[in-house]
């Protein structure tokens, strides 16, 4: 690949991420205007929306150094934010989850940044916004690394945001199939004409000759002459 075009795609992604982290406020010392950072903003995230998971699972989830994530937690539970239980299997292994405190200070957290992005897309037209997603869909995948040959998968049950990618990915599906369609509904139409040219041009060649032009039948072939 060529150093100058390698050069100016790295400095277009990270012009990007200034934009970007700039337009959803992730610079403001408070994120959503709330006491929390936004590394602890994504693990309350986390421990809202999951099952229990523990201190070294969100850490391998979410690239978190360790040593990072545990002064954090240990912070929440000093606020009692969160709490830990000792899982059955193993009395080593911690569970955690959040307190009645902790949904009490994630909820306005989760609302605001709904707000926030419904301001943020709201202004849009409909086909704006499908393409917004679109786009924010295609840098997902590119960026999510191929599973492994034999990893296995597990289902869960849905996240917020997961229905809204599916209605967003079913729009999109049928825009391409829409195109598609409307493609082959125009190749069809040329074939059709092109054809008719043909025989146009075969029949006064045949007038030419002094012959009659054969009569095709698709499923026996020409029927006489």
């Amino acid at each position: 690949m060529c150093a100058t075009a390698i050069d100016g795609r790295i400095s277009s992604v990270r012009r990007f991420n200034r934009f970007y982290t700039e337009k959803i406020g992730v610079l403001d010392e408070g994120l959503l205007h709330s006491p929390f950072s936004l590394a602890e903003a994504r693990v309350l995230y986390e421990l809202a929306h999951r099952d229990r998971p523990t201190a070294s699972q969100i850490a391998r989830d979410l690239h978190l150094d360790p040593g990072y994530l545990s002064r954090m937690l240990r912070g929440f539970r000093r606020r009692d934010l969160i709490e830990r239980a000792s899982a059955a299997a193993d009395g080593r292994r911690r569970h955690l989850s959040l307190t009645a405190a902790g949904r009490a200070a994630f909820a306005p957290l989760d609302a605001r940044s709904r707000e926030e992005i419904g301001e943020l897309i709201g202004g849009l037209p409909d086909t704006a916004q499908a393409r917004l997603v679109g786009a924010m869909q295609t840098i997902e995948m590119l960026l999510t690394p191929a599973a492994a040959p034999g990893e296995r998968f597990a289902l869960r049950a849905h996240r917020p945001g997961d229905m809204g990618w599916i209605v967003g990915r079913h729009g999109e599906q049928k825009r391409i199939l829409h195109d598609r369609n409307d493609f082959d509904v125009r190749l069809r139409r040329r074939q059709r004409q092109h054809h008719g040219v043909e025989i146009a041009r075969d029949k006064l060649l045949y007038e030419g000759l002094g012959l009659r032009l054969p009569q095709f039948d698709h499923h026996v072939g020409i029927t006489g002459l």
